[in-house]
């Protein structure tokens, strides 16, 4: 009887719709009582009749019952049904295939590419453990389940291929450890992904076998070809028994990428002893470069923002004095007043900034000159109680070397908070002492005070001894 939508099997199972078929037999979507999905593996009537084929089915059940891992599908159950024939009820593995993601996308990202052969490699690890080698790991076998966590995991289905390696299971012969139901001719495997030795002799292939598989589908993942091209099944081939595969090309050169190729290059060796020794070695090593595609915080640069120079010193802005200057004033857009805060310049414009001017220190240990990192001027680094920053605006020209001025009397030599070196020197303060008016103006004045008073006196006598009874 021929499954059709709604069918109930064993009083368990509603079938939903068919999502695969091949020579042998067909997969269906099931629902349990529950509402649970399942996928339901049927042997077709035709295959059933051959004894053969019938053990290879039932051997599969065998295989998958061995497997506990969360990258494998999961076997439920092996049964006869009166009405379907044999059965074999599995864990349906809900998600896009890494094929159908292939024909969309047609690359992946390095980051992608290592995650996904990951999943896979923790799969084909967990086979090998079992002394299970899976033969068929192509791009249509990995389920890519989406997690709540809204991340993927790789999960590797159908071992319609598998080869049991443990010869106390194998008792009846080697042919009877193949357990595939797709294929009935002696193409063991699919051409593109086949390890070359799997072309000369299916039934002896080791983990290296596998292991080819997965480089095959990492190299069409990451570069958008199959490692051989486009071509027929025997020209690839022949190639794959002659030819080494050619370097595979990114577009990424960092190093996640040259760690990816360098995985993918050796996993895909014609010859299984220039390979990985095993799955678990390139295992490591795609965790490894896992690990180095994650993008690093601290390797991300802040973004550039105006600040105030005063912040970049750790202090308020500090309002000083500063010397003038014979040449043209700056432009106003870089004029400094004194009640002007000061701001860092916005990189991408090119503006003047003024040059700044050495402090001289009596007391506390002198400032410290050194480059400036954001404008590539001369900066003062002032003691850490106080720091300073004293701005005079820029000189138009080189300046002209003056004769040395006497400094004025009644004022100790010394440099002024605006002087700078090699600058010129401002006009220096008029100031007039008591003892630079002339000896004699001064005498004369004070006789002529004295004679003038002299008569004011003589004057006031007489009046008041005149007005006397």
């Amino acid at each position: 009887m021929d499954f059709v939508p709604g069918a109930m099997i064993g009083g368990k199972y509603r079938l939903e719709r068919k999502i695969a078929e091949g020579g042998m037999g067909e997969v269906w979507i099931g629902a349990q009582v529950s509402g649970a999905l399942v996928a339901i593996k049927r042997l077709l009537p035709d295959a059933a009749r051959d004894p053969h084929l019938v053990t290879r089915f039932r051997r599969e059940a065998l295989l998958l019952g061995k497997i506990e891992s969360d990258h494998v599908s999961r076997v439920i159950e092996q049964t006869t049904d009166p009405e379907f024939g044999l059965l074999l009820v599995m864990e349906y593995v809900e998600g896009m295939s890494l094929a159908d993601l292939l024909e969309k996308q047609g690359t992946l990202s390095v980051e992608e590419v290592l995650d996904i052969g990951e999943g896979v490699a923790r799969a084909i690890a967990d086979l090998h453990r079992a002394s299970i080698i899976h033969r068929d790991v192509k791009p249509e076998n990995v389920i890519l389940r989406r997690l709540p966590s809204g991340e993927r995991r790789a999960v590797l289905i159908d071992f319609g291929l598998a080869r049991l390696l443990d010869p106390a299971e194998d008792q009846r012969g080697k042919e009877e450890t193949l357990t595939g139901i797709t294929r009935a001719d002696m193409a063991v495997g699919t051409i593109p992904y086949m390890a070359p030795e799997q072309f000369l002799n299916s039934r002896e292939v080791s983990g290296t076998a596998d292991v080819y598989a997965l480089g095959t589908i990492l190299y069409r993942a990451a570069s958008g070809r199959n490692v051989f091209g486009e071509q027929d099944d025997l020209a690839y081939a022949r190639q794959k028994l002659s030819d080494e595969a050619p370097p595979i090309a990114l577009t990424r050169k960092d190093l996640a990428a040259e760690r990816l190729s360098a995985i993918v290059m050796r996993a895909v060796k014609r010859r299984p002893a220039e390979r990985y020794e095993g799955i678990e070695p390139m295992l490591k090593d795609l965790a490894e470069a896992r690990v180095l595609a994650r993008p690093q915080s601290s390797d991300t640069d802040a973004p550039t923002q105006a600040a105030p120079v005063s912040s970049l010193l750790g202090t308020a802005p500090t309002q000083l004095p500063y010397a003038t200057s014979a040449a043209a004033p700056p432009p106003a857009s870089s004029r400094l007043g004194p009640s002007a805060p000061i701001h860092r310049p916005s990189p991408a414009l090119t503006v003047p900034m003024p040059a700044v001017s050495d402090i001289p220190d009596p007391g506390p240990p002198a400032a410290l000159r050194r480059p400036s990192p954001a404008f590539g001027v001369p900066a003062v680094a002032p003691p850490a109680a106080t720091p300073q920053v004293i701005f005079t605006p820029p000189v138009a020209a080189p300046p002209v070397a003056a004769p040395p001025v006497a400094p004025p009397l009644g004022r100790p030599p010394g440099v002024g908070f605006g002087e700078m070196p090699h600058a010129p020197r401002p006009a220096p303060a008029v100031v007039i002492p008591a003892d630079a008016v002339p000896r004699r103006a001064a005498f004369a004045f004070g006789l002529v005070a004295l004679g003038v008073g002299f008569v004011l006196g003589f004057v006031a006598h007489a009046i008041l001894v005149g007005g006397a009874p």
